[in-house]
């Protein structure tokens, strides 16, 4: 059997109580700063290098309209040789996982991922927390309000995530 090795809660606690301190939105220009009080190194204008122990020690940072809309962190190494193996260890530690985000942002998850497997944390401030299941590594996921706002959007028009709008009249 695969070794599991994710990040430690504390490790958790620390990414979410520094993310989610921040005043959001948060300006794309307000990256850098981001990541000095996250501990880890920038690599480009949206790459960061974290200081995790895990396979993959980047996070990225996702603009949109001048604001960060998503911020992506790997929380576990990647698994196994082939994805039949990895995506069978990631489901053995998710529910862990689920856990270690309910204990840090105090309440359970609200609901499931829209259009893929996982499920998501709504906050107070209109983001959201996300943790994907059914990859072959653990992803945690910040969303902003507009981003968020937007998915919900979608959910309330009928936009399907499977569809291109090829469908759609202009």
């Amino acid at each position: 059997m695969t070794e599991a090795r994710v990040v430690s809660d504390e490790e958790i606690k620390f990414i979410l109580d520094t993310l989610l301190g921040m005043t959001w939105p948060i300006a794309a220009t307000e990256t850098q700063d981001m990541i000095l009080r996250l501990g880890w190194e920038q690599l480009s204008r949206s790459i960061a290098k974290t200081n995790l122990s895990v396979s993959l020690t980047t996070a990225s940072f996702t603009p949109m309209g001048g604001e960060i809309a998503q911020i992506d962190c790997y929380v576990s190494d990647t698994f196994g040789s082939n994805e039949v193996d990895g995506c069978a260890v990631a489901r053995r530690v998710y529910p862990s996982m689920v856990e270690t985000i309910s204990a840090c942002l105090g309440f359970e998850p609200t609901g499931h991922l829209w259009g893929q497997e996982g499920v998501k944390w709504d906050l107070t401030n209109g983001g959201r927390v996300n943790l994907p299941a059914g990859l072959g590594i653990l992803l945690l996921q910040v969303w902003s309000p507009r981003l968020a706002d937007l998915e919900r959007f979608e959910i309330a028009h009928g936009v399907s995530p499977d569809s291109n709008l090829d469908d759609r009249e202009v």
